[in-house]
């Protein structure tokens, strides 16, 4: 078996947190042991609400934040050992919109040759060359280099950004809700390319997203977080089809029906999301667990396996199983 493009080790970021003169400080831990392994060319998936350390993960891959505990290594090297610019060559992020991440006042020759200028690569002829090959990778043509990013589709700036991202040649792909500023068409093609410079390329990617449909259309692997940590892991189809979470279930649940005379669905959790300085004890999940039972308030589940998946639960749900209120 190949060694992981990424390792993720017991990872945690606890920040400090103020809350006034009289009341004192506090800590909030927005990732809280997490450990997860992406194979080269592998597709990761990471799901969960607003709020549960999608998103400061994604910087310690990056090595824009360094964890609190915990190890992160890419191509069996730790990312702590590493310079900025050689971090930048091994992994790129892809952002969410496409109308932020770009220098407005930049042509997209620039915009894209941004990464060489940095790393001192090439001449200025043989930068502006590369850019162009790059754009003719994505599906834009050259007569854009010229332009203004104003001037563009968001679905073209999102290409401009990929076309960014992958100038240096970097094999790791970092993905923070990269569709999600796009039209549902747009969003397709977006995706339909991500996959074809996957194949080509032979990339690897941790794609971020609260959209289920994206990550079950694109990743191998699919890891559900709640409130910091990782709740449920294992391969997209087994986990879409027999989810062994109660969150998942609801996750899975909550989508919205396509008839549009549907409604929306009643997932029973609870309209409050829990207090991150002042998480519950035991299983973070259990004041808003439709299957809550007595002991889950007093017993941290650890994330064992559980069919092709690993999972954090003390009750999981077996096949085909609803996340109904257990008997007493």
């Amino acid at each position: 078996m190949s060694a992981a493009m990424l390792d993720i080790r017991d990872v945690s970021k606890v920040f400090p947190i103020s809350r006034g003169m009289f009341r004192g400080g506090a800590k909030l831990t927005a990732v809280g042991g997490v450990s997860l392994s992406v194979a080269p060319g592998e597709v990761l998936g990471i799901v969960g609400e607003s709020g549960c350390g999608k998103t400061t993960l994604s910087q310690i891959m990056l090595g824009l934040l360094p964890p609190t505990t915990g190890e992160v290594t890419i191509d069996g090297q730790p990312l702590k050992s590493l310079g900025r610019l050689d971090i930048a060559r091994r992994v790129q992020p892809i952002f969410q919109d496409p109308y932020s991440s770009l220098n407005p006042r930049q042509t997209i020759q620039e915009i894209v040759s941004v990464p060489l200028v940095v790393h001192g690569i090439g001449s200025s002829a043989e930068r502006a060359k590369q850019a162009a090959a790059m754009l003719d990778l994505v599906g834009l043509p050259a007569r854009f280099l010229d332009r203004l990013p104003s001037q563009l589709s968001g679905g073209q700036r999102q290409r401009v950004a990929i076309a960014r991202a992958l100038i240096l040649k970097p094999r790791l792909l970092i993905c923070d809700e990269p569709t999600s500023a796009l039209d549902v068409s747009i969003q397709a093609q977006v995706l339909n390319l991500l996959a074809d410079l996957r194949r080509e390329l032979g990339l690897t990617f941790v794609v971020i997203s609260h959209n289920l449909s994206v990550v079950e259309y694109f990743a191998d692997r699919i890891a559900v977080m709640y409130l910091g940590r990782v709740v449920e892991e294992g391969p997209s189809a087994a986990i879409f089809a027999n989810p062994h979470h109660p969150y998942t279930r609801a996750l899975i649940d909550s989508a919205l029906p396509i008839d549009p005379g549907g409604g929306i669905p009643e997932l029973g959790l609870g309209q409050a999301f829990p207090d991150p300085i002042n998480p519950p004890p035991g299983c973070a999940f259990n004041p808003r667990c439709p299957a809550v039972r007595p002991d889950c308030a007093s017993r941290m589940p650890r994330l064992d396996a559980q069919g092709e998946s690993r999972v954090a639960c003390l009750y999981p749900l077996e096949r085909g199983a609803v996340a109904a209120p257990a008997s007493a």
